[in-house]
């Protein structure tokens, strides 16, 4: 099957006072129609600087090192910003994590969802945008539309501005829909709502889905595939199944210890990985998580490839960069 988009040894510095600052490091990896990718890790592991990438919409501190970025046969990052906009909303599309801070609090929902319409469509009338908007309202769950379209952002419950956003990332019928941390700042069950929703539009529009995350447990519910980035690299990326039944890497498995589960023992205890994300990690040369690694041992401070954990792998099937874990020393 061909792949819908693929990155290929992607990296991205910020440049700043002191010099640039290495990002992401050699990310690569693809996304087929109407899969659902997650890439989980924590803060800091280069998860949102991988989407604003392939989005077209790093700040202007920010400079592509190298790499790719397939959609279809086009690299993205060849294009101009005139030609990025054909792609942007058309063919990919976001949800940010901050829905108010995305929303302009000074225009009506019907203002905004309407623009976004006639953004993706520039020979549509602002009557047929109206009723498309209010299609688009409807379809993503919210109610009362008409008096809907009059309220604005901070009238809305954070799980219906949320809505609205989806709502106007589907205006220009996208293939691949990105959605940063779309279900932080919700409670649990309108998180539960949100998911359930994209999956509803995944199987409704054959949408591709990229998910980041930092929740494990929303990595079990909604993935075919997983990424997991640690201080701008791929660590680990594997199937659902495989990932959460045979985790090669030990930061996956500490992120894994971290998570309760029903099945667990009530005197269980949760054990959390020590440390933190090193702040200067593309100084660092060897293994990146060895600083805080329960397993390191002679030639971790060497680079670390990213290697099939079974012989003749195929290239979405499980990879890990861990040199323990490609000769089978992890316990």
């Amino acid at each position: 099957m061909e792949a819908l988009l693929r990155v290929e040894n992607l990296r991205v510095a910020f440049r700043s006072d002191w010099g640039l600052k290495e990002a992401l490091d050699g990310v690569s990896f693809a996304i087929y129609p109407e899969e659902t990718l997650c890439l989980v890790g924590e803060s800091g592991s280069g998860k949102s600087v991988t989407a604003l990438s392939i989005m077209g919409l790093l700040g202007a501190n920010a400079e592509i090192l190298d790499g790719k970025i397939f959609y279809g046969d086009r690299d993205l990052l060849s294009l101009s910003e005139k030609e990025l906009n054909h792609y942007r909303g058309n063919a990919i599309a976001m949800i940010f994590q901050d829905a108010m801070g995305s929303l302009n609090p000074v225009f009506t929902i019907g203002n905004q969802v309407v623009e976004a319409v006639r953004a993706q469509s520039k020979e549509i009338s602002k009557a047929a945008a109206v009723v498309e908007a209010k299609r688009l309202l409807c379809r993503v769950g919210l109610e009362d539309i008409d008096d809907l379209m009059k309220r604005y952002p901070n009238a809305l419950s954070g799980g219906m501005q949320q809505r609205v956003m989806i709502a106007m990332a589907l205006a220009g019928k996208p293939k691949l829909l990105i959605a940063d941390e779309a279900t932080t700042a919700l409670d649990v069950t309108i998180q539960a709502q949100i998911m359930k929703l994209l999956k509803s539009l995944q199987a409704e529009m054959g949408l591709s889905l990229i998910l980041i995350t930092h929740d494990i447990g929303l990595v079990g519910q909604m993935a075919d595939r997983v990424m997991v980035m640690y201080a701008g690299q791929i660590v680990e990326q594997a199937g659902v199944m495989d990932l959460f039944h045979y985790p090669a890497h030990p930061y996956t498995r500490g992120l894994m210890r971290a998570v309760p589960s029903i099945n667990d023992d009530k005197s269980k205890r949760l054990v959390s990985i020590e440390g933190q994300v090193p702040e200067y990690y593309d100084k660092i040369t060897g293994c990146r998580f060895m600083s805080r690694c329960p397993n390191k041992t002679e030639g971790c401070e060497k680079p670390q490839e990213m290697k099939c954990v079974h012989e003749d792998c195929a290239e979405h099937e499980q990879k890990v960069r861990c040199h323990l874990a490609w000769k089978g020393l992890l316990d």
